[in-house]
């Protein structure tokens, strides 16, 4: 399933993004007329990443299909 390999992915990267927030945040202007709220960044990719991974746990609705037993093991 195409869909869920590229929305593990973008879980994935998302998750990544945490490290390059901190290191943005540890090299910030301390002197900055309008400081950049890290906090609220912070929280909107985690809610991102917290609905696609809801997404991806979620039971699935529709059964999938399932490749038929052959059913007879001695011939």
């Amino acid at each position: 399933d195409m869909e869920r390999q590229y929305l593990t992915l973008l879980a994935n990267e998302i998750k990544a993004l945490e490290a390059v927030i901190d290191k943005a945040e540890v090299n910030r202007d301390k002197d900055a007329r309008l400081p950049f709220k890290y906090e609220w960044i912070r929280a909107d990719i985690k809610q991102m990443r917290a609905a696609i991974l809801r997404h991806l746990n979620a039971p699935r609705t529709v059964p999938r299909k399932v490749a038929p037993l052959h059913g007879e093991y001695r011939q």
